[in-house]
């Protein structure tokens, strides 16, 4: 073989070998480009979910028939036909006239054949989230006192098992015991005996002050919906919109009731409780008492008073899978009434629009323990009875106690939720990426 044979041998290898470094390398290439052109498809349609999932965000804090249809973003991109880069949303809502709505939004992205898949769970926000909440800490009764105007103390012997907001100063005497976490707007704790050792206050998580003041709703929003199912405005046939003075003894899933204008004598009629759970009474007080088997919210524009016990029948201290629960909304007081026994239990969240929670001869009767159950929003804070030093020498001592339900989402019926400037609040339950599928 001649040296031209042996180097065109030798160069068609160097050429092979160049040509396969070159394939090989094209080869890597057009793997990279087409693995990072799927991983942004992949990356797309996660945002195109998203997006879906924020769009019908905004349409349920809105309201409106458009809440609960589905939803379909499209996402043109060049050369690319809009149903092919897309995301699509889809609500069922589940709850009722005594849970507050719970919502499951499954958005799907669609990206050039990439599709991914999350489903987000959110409830509305509930207002029933303290066990005591007020604007003002100063005292006020609905009947002509000399202690109208005077600051209202937490004392030894008043145990708050859950979170407390005040949009006002926290006041405390002796030793009282905070459960919850604690928020006042006040730059800093009154002590009315200068503080430790006499006024030695424990805080068993944590303490806030100077916090930003907390909006409730409007009366009108408590009271409204409460009176428009009493009247039969959402399908239900019976009504339950009463005048003048009232009397409810609630015994079970039934109860007895006195109200001259509706049944012409002031003799007790037994009735089962409303199908609408709402009883809405205007011009008189209304009086309650009894054990409650089910779910009902009274509303008054004008006074409620606690004649007896009010319990449930499954009581959610032993039973926390009770599904008793109930409402009170007064326009103005809730009053804890003489002939409430010496030590008694209150099982019920209150709401007091333009008064307070107070015990009827709590200036000059000496009381026992008052267990509350549930919770109590008002304005200002009633007179629950008299202190001498760091003594309570009148009314009653008082064990406040969140109902914990109220958290997991069962609220008293026709209660407002929380909003903000834009509508319903929500809070996450639960997100879940169902992750990755290739169409």
């Amino acid at each position: 073989m001649n040296k031209k044979g042996i180097a065109l041998i030798f160069v068609l290898g160097v050429v092979s070998v160049l040509l396969l470094i070159s394939l090989s390398y094209v080869f890597l290439v057009s793997n990279e480009l087409s693995t990072a052109s799927r991983i942004h498809n992949e990356v797309q349609a996660y945002y195109y979910a998203e997006a879906a999932i924020a769009k019908k965000i905004i349409e349920l804090k809105q309201g409106g028939a458009s809440a609960l249809s589905d939803a379909y973003i499209y996402f043109p991109t060049s050369g690319v036909a809009p149903s092919l880069s897309m995301g699509f949303g889809h609500v069922d809502t589940s709850g009722g006239a005594a849970a507050l709505t719970t919502c499951r939004i499954t958005g799907w992205g669609h990206c050039r054949g990439a599709v991914r898949q999350i489903e987000l769970t959110i409830r509305e926000t509930s207002i029933v989230c303290y066990v005591y909440f007020t604007n003002s800490e100063q005292c006020h009764a609905p009947w002509p006192s000399a202690f109208e105007g005077f600051t209202n103390y937490f004392t030894t012997g008043t145990f708050v098992r859950g979170s407390l907001h005040t949009n006002d100063t926290l006041h405390v005497s002796g030793d009282p015991i905070f459960y919850g976490a604690v928020t006042t707007v006040g730059s800093a704790i009154d002590y009315r005996n200068g503080g430790p050792p006499i006024d030695n206050p424990e805080f068993r998580q944590t303490l806030t002050t100077g916090v930003p003041k907390v909006t409730m709703p409007s009366g009108e929003s408590y009271l409204e919906p409460i009176k428009e199912a009493a009247e039969g405005h959402h399908g239900h046939s019976n009504d339950w919109k009463l005048e003048g003075d009232t009397t409810i003894t609630l015994d079970g899933t039934t109860m007895n009731v006195i109200n001259e204008h509706k049944y012409g004598d002031t003799a007790s009629h037994s009735e089962s409780l409303p199908s609408s759970s709402a009883i809405y009474v205007t011009g008189g007080n209304v009086t309650v008492s009894g054990v409650l088997d089910g779910q009902l919210t009274i509303g008054t524009s004008r006074d409620i008073y606690i004649a007896g016990n009010v319990t449930y029948a499954a009581d959610p201290l032993e039973n926390p899978n009770s599904d008793d629960i109930l409402g009170l909304v007064a326009k103005g007081n809730v009053v804890i009434a003489s002939t409430a026994p010496f030590n008694a239990e209150m099982y019920a969240y209150n709401v007091t629009v333009e008064g307070g929670v107070s015990v009827e001869n709590g200036e000059t009767v000496r009381k026992g323990m008052l267990l509350t159950v549930g919770g109590a929003t008002s304005n200002k804070v009633g007179i629950m009875g008299l202190l001498k030093g760091t003594t309570v020498i009148s009314g009653y001592d008082e064990d406040k106690r969140y109902d914990e339900r109220l958290a997991g989402g069962l609220n008293p019926p026709y209660f407002p939720v929380a909003r903000d400037t834009i509508g319903t609040l929500y809070q996450k339950i639960s997100w879940v990426d169902r992750g990755l599928r290739l169409e």
